[in-house]
């Protein structure tokens, strides 16, 4: 599965298109979106479950309605395993593993729906995710 753009060169014989490899977040058993959670993702990329903030904490103090878009909460579904350093050439793993519950920033985000009703994955990279929340 892509995530982004490419260039497409017409030869006039055929056509191609040129996608830097940064953008390939993973392989599909299956050529649809509606799957997404079944994507077998590729270098630090990771398939999640999107969770919906809570709207108080465990002691019970009201969290602010205002900023709860700007951070978003999820699980962890599957974690490519990780990218190759550029000067060594060493793998390094991905910080995430399945059940992992992080905290990410709401922006650019390719949210795909699952099978349940209400239900939301999304790709993000290693990169995109701010914390991980620990119980």
């Amino acid at each position: 599965m892509i995530v982004g753009g490419g260039t497409e060169i017409d030869t006039g014989i055929d056509s191609w298109n040129v996608i830097d490899a940064s953008y390939i977040c993973g392989k599909m058993p299956f050529a649809s979106e509606r799957e997404i959670y079944e994507l077998e993702p590729f270098d630090d990329w990771m398939v999640m479950k999107m969770e919906e903030p809570p709207q108080e904490t465990k002691a019970g103090l009201l969290l602010n309605t205002r900023l709860s878009g700007q951070t978003t909460l999820a699980v962890v579904v599957k974690a490519g395993p990780g990218i190759k350093d550029p000067m060594s050439g060493e793998l390094k793993p991905n910080e995430f593993v399945a059940g992992d519950r992080v905290m990410f920033r709401n922006e650019n985000l390719n949210i795909f729906h699952g099978p349940e009703q209400g239900e939301k994955y999304l790709l993000l990279r290693q990169k995109d995710v701010v914390c991980k929340v620990q119980e």
